[in-house]
C-alpha cells in the first residue's frame, strides 16, 4: 500500500498518515524559567523610536522591562494599551480625551492602571498610567512623576551652555491692567499741556534735582 513508503508528518514514522496517528502531538520542549524569563522580558517591549533616544530611559515596571520616554509636555504618564496587556496589568474603566500637539489630532484613552515604577534608583509606588492604543513609546512619564523631584537633566551632548528654564516663573500669569475699569470704557486722547519758556525752565531744574538725588531714574518711555 501508498502509505507503507509515506512518512507522518506528526510523529515522522513511516507507515501511516497524520490523519490516522495515533502518537500525541509533539510537546513543547521545557525551558529554564530564567531562560523564559529574558524571553518573555524581551518580546514585551516594544520600545520607541530612534528619534526620542536623547529622552528615553529603560525602566521596570511591576519587575518587568520597559522603555519610558521623559516628556516635560505632558501632564500625565501613558502606557501602550498592547505592552500593558501583554504585562497582564489590571485596567480599570476610566474614559478621556487627550489633544495632542495640534487640536485636530485627538486620542482617547481605554483605561487606568496603578504599577511600581523602578528608575534609575528611584521607585514610584502606585503610579497611574493611562492606557493608550499605538502609543509612540512603551511608556511616556509625565509631570504628574516627574514633579516629585527638584530638577530634571538631559544630556545632549551639544557645544552651547546648559539651558535652565524656570518652570514656577514660567507659569505665573502676567498681571491685568486696569481691572479697575468697565469692558465698555474706551480710552480718551488729552493734548500735552503748554508750559511757558519760565516754566519749562523750572520745571527741567526739578527734575534734574531730583535725578542727581537718585529720587528718580530715566526713562526711554516714547
Amino acid at each position: 500500500m501508498p502509505c507503507f513508503q509515506r512518512s507522518c508528518q506528526l510523529c515522522s514514522k513511516k507507515g501511516h498518515f497524520a490523519t490516522v496517528c495515533k502518537s500525541g502531538r509533539p510537546t513543547v520542549n521545557a525551558v529554564d524559567s530564567e531562560v523564559a524569563d529574558v524571553i518573555k522580558t524581551k518580546c514585551i517591549s516594544a520600545a520607541s523610536p530612534s528619534s526620542l533616544s536623547k529622552a528615553t530611559v529603560p525602566i521596570m515596571i511591576n519587575e518587568l522591562h520597559a522603555e519610558a520616554v521623559i516628556d516635560t509636555g505632558s501632564s500625565v504618564s501613558f502606557i501602550n494599551k498592547t505592552l500593558g496587556q501583554n504585562m497582564n496589568l489590571k485596567m480599570r474603566p476610566h474614559k478621556q480625551a487627550i489633544s495632542l500637539a495640534s487640536l485636530s489630532h485627538i486620542s482617547f484613552v481605554e483605561g487606568i492602571t496603578y504599577a511600581t515604577i523602578n528608575l534609575d534608583k528611584h521607585r514610584y509606588s502606585n503610579q497611574p498610567l493611562l492606557f493608550v492604543n499605538n502609543l509612540c513609546a512603551d511608556v511616556i512619564l509625565g509631570h504628574d512623576l516627574l514633579k516629585s523631584h527638584k530638577t530634571l537633566e538631559f544630556n545632549f551632548g551639544g557645544s552651547r551652555d546648559s539651558l535652565k528654564i524656570c518652570v514656577m516663573e514660567a507659569s505665573v500669569s502676567p498681571v491685568s491692567l486696569f481691572t479697575n475699569l468697565s469692558p465698555n470704557i474706551k480710552p480718551i486722547a488729552i493734548k500735552s499741556r503748554r508750559y511757558t519758556k519760565i516754566d519749562e525752565e523750572f520745571i527741567r531744574g526739578e527734575v534734574s534735582k531730583l535725578l542727581k538725588d537718585g529720587v528718580i531714574e530715566p526713562s526711554n518711555s516714547p
